[in-house]
């Protein structure tokens, strides 16, 4: 058991105090927490009850942290694990960060799942798509439901025709190219054939 002897404010940052116990520097804290713990000089505090205070302090920063990354962007519950854990936050701090975001909707793995394939859903091929989501720590039963509005096919088609730059494959070793390209791009090997079909269909319907 100490006894608080000095709180005060930071020099560099406004934000957060300096604690000290019977004249010794104890740890920084938030000014929110100051308030909230309703810790002042003169105030007897044993350890265990620091240690809670500097646990809460820890939660409230990281959950602060994670919500000023989610203003600049979308991040899945894995991104923002990884995100706090680079800073160096300890595990209880993260899981009550995430936890506490996912609770108030911040972070909506399913909601960022459909987003991701709105927005990269006419570039990529179900393969491709699946394997990030996943990357992202995207739950298979969540990719596979938001992955429904994803047609394949019509996909390896435009890929194909932007490929091909509206021409049709002068000979089978362009044709070996423009599969490749596809594949690469994630479509499922049917739905590359079945454009390409579609292409030499395209150019023979044209020649009649």
């Amino acid at each position: 058991m100490g006894i608080i002897t000095k709180i005060e404010v930071q020099k560099n940052n406004k934000q957060r105090a300096n604690v000290f116990v019977d004249e010794e520097f104890i740890c920084g804290l938030s000014c929110e927490t100051v308030v909230l713990r309703r810790l002042k000089v003169g105030e007897k505090i044993g350890a265990e009850e620091l240690k809670r205070v500097i646990s809460e302090d820890e939660q409230r920063r990281a959950f602060n942290d994670i919500i000023k990354a989610l203003s600049r962007r979308m991040l899945t519950a894995k991104q923002a694990k990884e995100y706090l854990e680079k800073k160096i936050y300890i595990k209880e701090a993260v899981d009550y960060a995430v936890n506490k975001a996912e609770e108030y909707g911040y972070i909506d793995d399913e909601k960022y799942a459909v987003q991701y394939i709105s927005c990269y859903g006419t570039k990529k091929g179900s393969a491709k798509l699946k394997y990030e989501l996943s990357s992202k720590g995207i739950t298979r039963d969540i990719i596979e439901s938001a992955l429904p509005e994803h047609d394949d096919r019509a996909v390896a088609y435009a890929l194909l025709v932007k490929y091909l730059k509206g021409e049709k494959p002068a000979d089978a070793r362009q044709r070996d190219k423009a599969i490749r390209h596809l594949l690469s791009k994630g479509c499922a090997y049917s739905s590359v054939k079945e454009a390409m079909e579609r292409v030499n269909n395209d150019f023979d319907d044209g020649e009649e």
